[in-house]
């Protein structure tokens, strides 16, 4: 788990905190987290090799979009291998809506679902991790955007709104990260979906209109491969 969320480890009090009551912050730890961390990393150096850039002049939005979605805006003016924000919070499933999970929702619709529609917890976290996002969108079609690129393709109208609410959330978390930069030289697209799934890409970058000339960048995804690096490292230190 810290590999995954020491990217995020030294994010700002502002971006890492919630509105919450101070003693339930202090007792339980209750603060954003981050995850992807490893995926970070690898597309950081990646892209600013593809940008012919050292990483410590880049100002980047990293969308990870793959079975779990996120993005993270990186600052490497502010300081090294951290994040200034990112969309995933205390858990994964906060933030973009996901290949099963459902991303952020409305807490008070959680509590409706307990407190009113009679629903255990265990039900709830159910539905929201392994039966939402874009299986849940799709009424089970499919949680592959391969499945509903084609089905829309192919006059679908279920599959096609399932992937316009997944690309409208993610241009949402893009351009909410994106405001913790004073600039933006590009955004970078990685996971599964973001360096093979054109379609889904190119739908998300046109609606990033607003922020004008801004280059995107494809990276392969190689978390294994940032993982073995950092092991390496890890043990070569003195």
């Amino acid at each position: 788990m810290a590999l995954l969320t020491a990217f995020h480890a030294n994010l700002p009090e502002h971006a890492a905190n919630y509105a919450l009551p101070a003693n339930w912050r202090a007792d339980y730890g209750l603060r954003r987290y981050g995850f992807h961390g490893l995926s970070c990393s690898w597309a950081l150096r990646q892209a600013a090799a593809q940008l012919g850039r050292p990483t410590n002049e880049l100002r980047l939005v990293i969308a990870h979009l793959g079975g779990g979605c996120s993005a993270t805006a990186v600052d490497r003016g502010r300081s090294v291998d951290t994040s200034v924000d990112t969309s995933m919070g205390f858990t994964p499933l906060e933030g973009m809506v996901m290949t099963t999970r459902s991303g952020s929702v409305d807490p008070g619709l959680l509590l409706w679902l307990i407190e009113h529609a009679g629903l255990t917890p265990a039900e709830v976290r159910e539905g929201i991790s392994t039966r939402g996002g874009l299986l849940g969108l799709s009424a089970g079609r499919s949680l592959d955007t391969r499945d509903l690129v084609a089905a829309a393709r192919g006059g679908d109208v279920v599959a096609e709104q399932a992937l316009a609410v997944f690309c409208h959330r993610a241009r949402q978390e893009i351009a909410a990260v994106a405001a913790s930069l004073p600039t933006l030289d590009a955004v970078v697209f990685t996971g599964e979906i973001g360096e093979d799934q054109p379609e889904v890409r190119d739908q998300v970058t046109q609606g990033l209109a607003v922020f004008g000339e801004v280059r995107t960048v494809v990276v392969e995804p190689r978390e294994e491969l940032e993982l073995a690096l950092q092991s390496v490292a890890a043990i070569s230190e003195p």
